[in-house]
């Protein structure tokens, strides 16, 4: 990878059923959108005794219909949004927000095992989505979380996506390769570990 240009796009959140989680969010959006204003106009109507002035009925169902737009509004944004690139030596994060942070001028970089992921894979099922192991009598695989603090702020990345996979080889392979430019504590622990991950996913995960 050319350090100095390009973009590489790292496959977090959801890289292959990004599409159909929109599709399904959006026709429920519509749904809670329409039954929000329907059912403000019927409690507008009963508070308001059934009389022809319409205003009551009109506020209640707008009202209602605003707060579920606002309530399907967000997850439809974590959605759309999450996504992170390396271009050049510059790790971005973007979720609701947008942080980036550059390795050369990193002060820290650590990467820990996590928390239990939360996945769309068969919970029931047993086996890491990526190796193909059993994980240990601790549950679900962990989602190792790599964070990298600058003068900026913090990034943090989670190495495995919403769907339960961990970041391609590739992928892994071009970050290790991308933290040659960072000379901060952990730098170097990063690379090796991201490197030993790709050869061996259960390596921080079990």
């Amino acid at each position: 990878m050319d350090h100095g240009h390009g973009r590489l796009e790292l496959s977090i959140g959801y890289p292959t059923s990004r599409p159909t989680r929109l599709a399904v969010l959006s026709v429920l959006g519509v749904g809670l959108v329409t039954a929000g204003c329907c059912l403000g106009s019927l409690l507008g109507l009963v508070v308001s005794g059934g009389g022809d002035e319409p205003t009551l009925p009109m506020l209640l169902g707008t009202g209602l219909a605003l707060a579920a737009s606002a309530g399907i509004g967000l997850p439809i944004a974590r959605v759309a949004r999450t996504g992170a690139w390396l271009s050049g030596t510059q790790l971005t994060v973007r979720g609701l927000a947008t942080r980036t942070v550059d390795l050369r001028t990193a002060e820290t970089v650590t990467i820990s095992p996590g928390s239990p992921a939360t996945t769309d894979a068969d919970p029931n099922s047993g086996t890491d989505p990526n190796s193909g192991r059993k994980p240990n009598s601790g549950g679900a695989p962990g989602t190792p979380v790599l964070t990298v603090s600058g003068p900026d702020g913090t990034v943090r990345l989670p190495l495995r996506n919403r769907e339960g996979t961990l970041l391609p080889a590739a992928e892994m392979i071009a970050l290790a390769r991308a933290f040659s430019a960072a000379s901060c504590p952990g730098a170097h622990e990063a690379a090796h570990l991201l490197h030993t991950m790709d050869a061996d996913p259960s390596a921080l995960l079990l």
